[in-house]
């Protein structure tokens, strides 16, 4: 799993698509953390002018996307060999552990959606009609290129070559067009992710705050109902997170574990949740989620001691905001 494979901080261990492999001693490219941190203002920008601009972006660049997946795998099919299915588990069956880690990963962004809830039409029809159309499509979206990795590449070859598998199938199909195409995929991912956690994590600010937690500035809304300082005070924690990489000379792969962890917390905790406060089917249901996702837990590795402190700050900032909220009211 790439996500948490130990790297040395200061080594470009896996080089852009089309690039050399640069020499031990090449240094992580610091200008790439500046164009990062861009691409997140912009989003911000985005989101400052409103949920509907927001979101018709965000539509335009997931079918444009999702044009060139099925593009890039009908381009993989005179490739395409049944007997790559052989063996069956190449790796063991122990490789179903990160394997799982890689499917939890596809499908973070879902609880982007409860954020939102207030700002949609008849919220209690909508979620459940978008849920289930959007894991269907997903899901066979992901299975779909899964098979063609499997089908249309020799086992190992990703590994040997020190690329993604996608790379892969971008080599296979554009040949000498592979890197453009593979930088035009990975702005479009960027762009995607970072708008649609910027709304989401910008309600969450604004929330907050209505909750007494945070500054009550934070809880205003402009004319058009956008939180405009919630969505603009992210840029200071984005901010930090970028500096400390640049004060620290890491990548964003120390980032990746924190994340990791808190997604651990996350969802471990919502899905606790749900075995106390639903009924029925879906109080089952949730014990068998809870029982994968605890499965899950030490394929997490690194990310375990970051899950503890976040774990740990979050329990200490709750307390310290519900005091300073309760000791307000009293005065």
């Amino acid at each position: 799993d790439h996500h948490h494979q130990k790297t040395h901080p200061n080594r470009l261990d896996h080089p852009p698509l089309g690039h050399p492999t640069p020499p031990p001693t090449m240094t992580y490219p610091r200008d790439l953390l500046l164009v990062g941190f861009g691409i997140i203002l912009a989003t911000i920008v985005t989101n400052i002018a409103g949920l509907r601009l927001s979101t018709r972006l965000q539509s335009l660049l997931l079918l444009a996307l999702i044009a060139f997946l099925v593009t890039v795998m009908v381009m993989a099919v005179p490739s395409v060999r049944l007997s790559r299915l052989t063996p069956v588990a190449p790796n063991g069956w122990l490789a179903i552990g990160p394997a799982l880690l890689v499917c939890f990963f596809g499908f973070i962004g879902w609880e982007n959606a409860a954020p939102v809830a207030e700002e949609v039409v008849d919220p209690d029809r909508t979620f459940p009609r978008a849920i289930a159309v959007a894991v269907v499509a997903v899901g066979a979206l992901y299975l779909a290129m899964a098979a063609t990795i499997v089908l249309g590449q020799p086992a190992g070859t990703t590994n040997a070559q020190g690329i993604t598998a996608f790379s892969g199938l971008l080599r296979a199909g554009f040949e000498g067009a592979a890197v453009p195409a593979g930088n035009l995929v990975a702005f479009i991912l960027l762009a995607l992710t970072a708008n649609a956690w910027t709304l989401g994590t910008s309600r969450v600010v604004y929330s907050t705050a209505r909750a007494g937690l945070l500054p009550a500035k934070m809880a205003t809304v402009n004319r058009h109902g956008t939180p405009t300082v919630a969505v603009t005070a992210l840029a200071l924690g984005y901010g930090a997170s970028v500096a400390a990489l640049f004060a620290f000379d890491l990548d964003e792969s120390a980032l990746i574990t924190a994340t990791s962890a808190a997604f651990l917390i996350v969802f471990l905790v919502a899905v606790l949740a749900a075995t106390v406060l639903l009924t029925g089917r879906m109080r089952l249901w949730s014990w068998f989620v809870a029982a994968v996702t605890g499965a899950m837990v030490p394929f997490f590795s690194s990310s375990l001691p970051w899950a503890a402190a976040i774990a740990a700050a979050a329990m200490g900032g709750e307390l310290v905001g519900r005091r300073l909220a309760g000791a307000g009211e009293h005065s």
